[in-house]
């Protein structure tokens, strides 16, 4: 989860500000990330144990899912209200975006 007490953001926020202001390009952005996981497994558990490795895939998963709800989701939800469900799979759910 990543709704985390607002003083843990500063430090994080000016870190992200920082990396941000240098103009980077999409493969930069998914360096760093795959940075960042790695060397949290390596810290989180310097054996690279099985576990420590699930922890990092699991971290990026909940990241996509938190990106994939926040950002993703309202603008299919915005579209298929406007454009209509694909078939009564869908349909059904459609009462829950409006």
């Amino acid at each position: 989860m990543p709704y985390i007490d607002p003083e843990r953001r500063v430090d994080i926020d000016k870190a992200i500000a920082e990396i941000l202001n240098k103009h980077l390009f999409k493969g930069d952005i998914t360096y760093a990330i795959s940075k960042l996981a790695h060397e949290w497994v390596k810290y989180a558990c310097p054996a690279y144990n099985y576990m420590a490795r699930s922890e990092g895939k699991s971290i990026l998963a909940d990241a996509l899912d938190e990106y994939n709800n926040a950002v993703m989701n309202p603008y299919e939800n915005k579209k298929r209200l406007e454009n209509g469900p694909i078939s009564e799979l869908d349909a059904v759910n459609l009462e829950d975006v409006r």
